[in-house]
């Protein structure tokens, strides 16, 4: 692995257990991942160590995405760890950890992504993170402090 990565610490104004499980229910996720021009269409996750999960992807302008990996890590409420790969190019492994804090106004979420093979994948993984951070917290009306 090289040093490439990142880290982003956002809090959510919702329980830890509700924040969890829009990390982890299928039809939740759909509702906010992705950057702000791609529209989740399936998901598919098997939420066990040794499990994958799957997410197609639609663009605005038609293109289709698909990306997957393999839990790592799946602590209920606390802590997920997974690999991350586009499925078009399955030999780019990345790995991604979140860990689910209390925090007074809710939960703080903290997101490491890494293993990227340069800094413009890098910067476009925390793009990709940054607005689907900004999407998960519109599920949540009484919004963020972030």
């Amino acid at each position: 692995m090289n040093g490439h990565g990142f880290t982003l610490v956002r809090r959510i104004r919702a329980p830890m257990p509700h924040v969890w499980q829009a990390f982890t229910d299928p039809a939740l996720l759909m509702q906010w991942f992705g950057p702000h021009r791609v529209q989740a269409t399936a998901a598919e996750i098997d939420l066990r160590p040794g499990g994958r999960f799957a997410v197609d992807m639609l663009e605005n302008n038609g293109d289709r995405h698909r990306i997957g990996g393999e839990y790592r890590e799946v602590t209920p409420e606390t802590r997920l760890a997974f690999t991350w790969a586009w499925h078009s190019m399955p030999d780019r492994v990345s790995h991604v950890a979140v860990d689910f804090r209390p925090w007074s106004g809710g939960t703080e979420v903290t997101l490491v992504h890494d293993g990227f093979a340069n800094a413009e994948t890098t910067g476009n993984h925390t793009s990709g993170w940054t607005q689907s951070f900004e999407r998960l917290q519109a599920l949540f009306p009484e919004g963020d402090d972030a």
